[in-house]
């Protein structure tokens, strides 16, 4: 929408409040969706996210504000998140998905069973191995890579004063 909304105190205390910001038609971009808008607020020297309350062809609601601001609305940007692994697990969401800006998205990593989380790439760089994994107010595309080795057992022989076991000790096998 192109015009912004100062809301200043002229007295009145409260905890919580909420706006309806009207715009005319002729202030949306073409192509836009009235049903996707948001409202950001600025508190200088930054844009926060308002919660989005009822949208129309020419309004747009924000509600559970605590101070009073600048505000503006439109589309949120969105930004892919695509997602790899190789051999023996999965990563979901699986594939490529579409996240808001701004938001937080997890992923889980699940080795099958013998299996474990051998290496964990986020934006191609390696992160420690782990079962999940957080973007947190993603801003722009990422990727997520996973691969998948096999766990090894340790087998332990200890023989008797009176025999041998062939192979002596500890012997490492996979799963």
């Amino acid at each position: 929408v192109n015009r912004y909304w100062t809301v200043i105190n002229t007295g009145t205390v409260f905890d919580k409040y909420g706006i309806t910001l009207n715009f005319d038609p002729s202030d949306v971009d073409g192509g836009a969706n009235t049903g996707n808008f948001n409202v950001a607020k600025y508190d200088a020297p930054d844009w926060s996210r308002a919660t989005t309350g009822t949208r129309t062809a020419t309004s747009t609601q924000a509600d559970n504000l605590t101070s009073f601001s600048d505000f503006a609305i439109g589309e949120t940007r969105t930004f892919t998140i695509s997602e790899t692994h190789s051999g023996h697990g999965t990563i979901t969401p699986a594939g490529t998905i579409t996240v808001s800006f701004g938001a937080d998205t997890t992923y889980t990593v699940t080795p099958e069973t013998g299996y474990h989380v051998a290496d964990l790439l986020v934006d191609g760089n390696p992160v420690p191995p782990a079962l999940q994994y957080v973007f947190q107010n993603v801003t722009g595309d990422q990727t997520i890579s996973a691969t998948f080795a096999v766990d090894t057992l340790t087998i332990t022989t200890n023989a008797g004063p009176h025999g041998t076991i062939n192979p002596p000790g500890p012997v490492l096998v996979p799963y």
